[in-house]
């Protein structure tokens, strides 16, 4: 039994062994890593965003004031879509930890989110405007579409403040005061 242990093929499989041991436990820290900056990059988009939906529900409610009293038509009306970004979606969404950190509801908050509050969408609810402008229910859509805004952007805010599960690939939403 001594010459077991003192044998070359035994500590050669110890090695290897170990080795393999090694690697898993790096790159098991180093997918947590990636996940963790993944998850700050899109936290950093999504509190853009949300400022900017802060900014377009402003501009919306300041627009349907406007149209109500009559000092603006509905043609001058418009919804400012320009300036969300999601850039980072992409390469997280390449990356696997889009879906894997936010689950099924929160990937579909995010979604439904960029979803709207884009230029096609703008240039869809300004049709809509125009056709119910023609129906005298201009300041009605306007009240809607800001209220769809507040509701999708209210979906958005707890995970722009949630933080990353220690052992697992995925987020923990902060608790409701």
């Amino acid at each position: 039994m001594v010459n077991f242990f003192s044998s070359n093929p035994f500590w050669l499989f110890l090695g290897v062994v170990a080795g393999a041991l090694i690697q898993a436990i790096l790159h098991w820290f180093e997918r947590h890593r990636q996940a963790n900056a993944a998850l700050k990059v899109l936290q950093i988009e999504i509190k853009y965003n949300l400022e900017q939906a802060s900014s377009y529900i402003d501009e919306i409610n300041r627009q349907r004031e406007l149209l109500y009293s009559g000092e603006i038509s509905p043609e001058k009306a418009f919804f400012p879509m320009v300036g969300f970004d999601y850039s980072a979606l992409g390469p997280i969404n390449n990356s696997g930890y889009l879906h894997t950190l936010l689950g099924p509801e929160s990937l579909g908050s995010v979604l439904r989110f960029s979803g709207h509050f884009n230029n096609r969408t703008g240039e869809l609810l300004y049709s809509a405007l125009q056709q119910e402008a023609s129906a005298g229910r201009a300041v009605s859509f306007l009240l809607e579409e800001k209220v769809r805004a507040e509701k999708l952007r209210s979906r958005l805010v707890p995970i722009a403040k949630a933080k990353k599960k220690w052992f697992r690939l995925s987020i923990e939403m902060p608790k409701q005061a």
